[in-house]
């Protein structure tokens, strides 16, 4: 069933970018597409999603079905308006396809929503914050990529995760997603520190930059 944790937008964005120098290479996309190990993704393109269905985003979600568990809406604009996609958050969600029957997916089966981000997000206040969980990633990544390095180099990682990936690699990766569900069940949702994100969007409500 849903709780009000599990009926929360989970949103990765990166700490490192200041405001109107975005910035990524991070890892969102790649810890986000990694649940499809486990789940089945529908991902659409951040760029050219369209929040207001009536605006030509009507079939969109057409790849959606009854068994998808999560939608990735990867590399969000900066003008990205939130609240459009409020009541299939929290409520039913009605798949459209060209050509085909609309349907109802029941708020109890519907797929999680996860988006990637490089901006600070339009949008506050209370409906927007219980329905969205803000993780900031730092820029770690980014900077070995200007430095000339690779997650692969001994220094680092050894190996690209997910795709040099060996038997024993993909058990660890699968027994510490389970460990992630096993503290979720016991202690719930825990909010990160993105004091540096909150920052951000006072400053971009203030001086009004993306």
């Amino acid at each position: 069933y849903n709780t009000p944790d599990t009926m929360k937008s989970v949103v990765f964005i990166d700490a490192g970018s200041d405001l109107g120098k975005p910035e990524g290479g991070n890892g969102k996309t790649l810890i986000m597409k990694s649940l499809s190990r486990l789940k089945k993704v529908s991902t659409q393109d951040g760029k050219k999603f369209r929040d207001d269905p009536n605006g030509g985003g009507r079939f969109q979600f057409a790849d959606v079905n009854l068994d998808t568990k999560l939608i990735m809406i990867d590399d969000l604009r900066p003008d990205f308006k939130f609240e459009g996609i409020f009541a299939m958050i929290t409520g039913d969600m009605e798949i459209e396809g060209k050509g085909t029957n609309k349907f109802t997916i029941p708020e109890d089966r519907k797929p999680k929503f996860g988006a990637t981000t490089n901006y600070v997000l339009m949008g506050t206040g209370t409906s927007v914050k219980r329905r969205m969980h803000i993780v900031e990633f730092g820029d770690y990544w980014n900077q070995c990529i200007k430095q000339n390095e690779s997650p692969s180099d001994d220094k680092h990682l050894g190996k690209m995760l997910f795709a040099e990936f060996n038997q024993d690699d993909w058990d660890d990766f699968h027994n510490y997603l389970f460990g992630c569900v096993q503290s979720y069940l016991k202690d719930g949702l825990i909010e990160s520190d993105s004091k540096s994100y909150h920052i951000k969007a006072i400053k971009q409500k203030v001086e009004g930059k993306d």
